[in-house]
């Protein structure tokens, strides 16, 4: 019969698995277990302590210098320091032609809205209410 093997997709039998037909669906065992390489538990380690001090450090930052002007100096150091990395390996940060749009609303909506809204944050500032 022509086109069998889609009889159980005709019948709405795709969200019923009990209805599928013999056979469709077999089971695979793995045949080795997964092993974490030690450079990724490292990895792991050294951004999940660098991401824990960075509250505290940013929170005490923010006693010493206004939120934005903190924010964009840590923005500022960021970026040299990410294409200083780039330059060494030799990688080219020109930006692909049509793609200056997407970039500039993910810079606008990401980088700049967490650094604000993190500078707020850790200074204990809230948006004014409105009246």
């Amino acid at each position: 019969m022509p086109g069998h093997t889609w009889w159980w997709l005709k019948r709405g039998a795709w969200c019923r698995p009990n209805l599928l037909p013999p056979g469709l669906m077999t089971e695979s065992k793995p045949t080795a277990r997964a092993r974490i390489a030690p450079a990724g538990l490292l990895f792991l380690a050294i951004t999940s302590v660098g991401w824990g001090f960075n509250w505290p450090v940013t929170k005490y930052l923010l006693s010493e210098l206004p939120p934005l002007t903190l924010r964009g100096v840590t923005g500022v150091i960021g970026a040299l320091l990410l294409a200083v990395f780039a330059l060494i390996r030799r990688q080219s940060l020109q930006v692909a032609e049509g793609q200056w749009p997407r970039l500039v609303m993910a810079a606008i909506l990401n980088v700049t809205g967490w650094m604000v809204l993190m500078g707020w944050r850790c200074c204990g500032c809230r948006p004014a209410k409105r009246r």
